[in-house]
């Protein structure tokens, strides 16, 4: 600031006083429009995203919850018997062709 000090202040003719009031007005001002707010203020962002998280589940009805745990096992099961019938298939069609 005291470098904006010796090339400004002549200019509008302040005198020290009027200039110490009006830096003290504009770092108040930039403290309360630019500067990050006080920690204390901060909500505790983690709560309120469990909070929704329950609140989300809470909505989902529990019988939609079962379907969607049935329909992943179903899909684990069915990429299981593919995994081990596929390699059954490929023998049979190598003998076949002996």
């Amino acid at each position: 600031m005291s470098r904006i000090r010796r090339i400004c202040q002549p200019e509008p003719g302040w005198d020290d006083a009027h200039r110490e009031a009006k830096e003290g007005d504009y770092l108040a001002l930039w403290r309360e429009s630019y500067s990050l707010p006080d920690r204390a203020a901060i909500p505790n962002w983690r709560v309120m995203l469990a909070e929704a998280r329950r609140r989300k589940q809470a909505a989902q009805p529990a019988g939609q919850r079962k379907i969607v745990k049935r329909a992943v096992v179903a899909a684990l099961l069915l990429g299981l018997a593919a995994a081990i019938a596929y390699p059954l298939l490929i023998g049979q069609r190598k003998r076949k062709a002996l």
